[in-house]
């Protein structure tokens, strides 16, 4: 469902009774969203300052935890220590600019001009 679309609005239990189990409301987050952010801006440029809008502002710490920037933290940790690192391409040490690529939910070394060698959908190495 796509609020404002072409298919009209319906309830979950009316769309029920007609068959459907499951239902994609595809924009409806992005849509709430965009309506939010514009409402904060219109009110920031009115009033030049947040106050009066701050229930329509997700607390730092709550933005945090849904970003999961933790995770971020982490990674910046890992590419860090592979930045000094080189990958080799046949056994010599490639001299292009230091990279990383993800590999099975890891990073790995790698560069522009060498590519990562991901296996095929067989999982034969190509």
């Amino acid at each position: 469902m796509v609020y404002g679309g072409k298919t009209p609005s319906s309830s979950q239990k009316a769309l029920g009774d007609m068959g459907y189990v499951v239902i994609c409301y595809a924009n409806a987050a992005l849509q709430a969203s965009m309506l939010a952010m514009s409402n904060v801006m219109k009110h920031l440029k009115q009033h030049g300052s947040l106050e009066g809008v701050e229930d329509a502002v997700i607390p730092f710490n709550e933005r945090q935890k849904f970003v999961d920037y933790p995770r971020y933290v982490a990674l910046e940790k890992i590419q860090r220590g592979l930045s000094g690192q080189r990958h080799r391409i046949n056994r010599e040490a490639c001299t292009a600019p230091a990279a990383s690529a993800y590999r099975d939910g890891g990073i790995i070394p790698t560069c522009n001009r060498h590519p990562p060698q991901l296996p095929s959908a067989s999982g034969a190495r190509p």
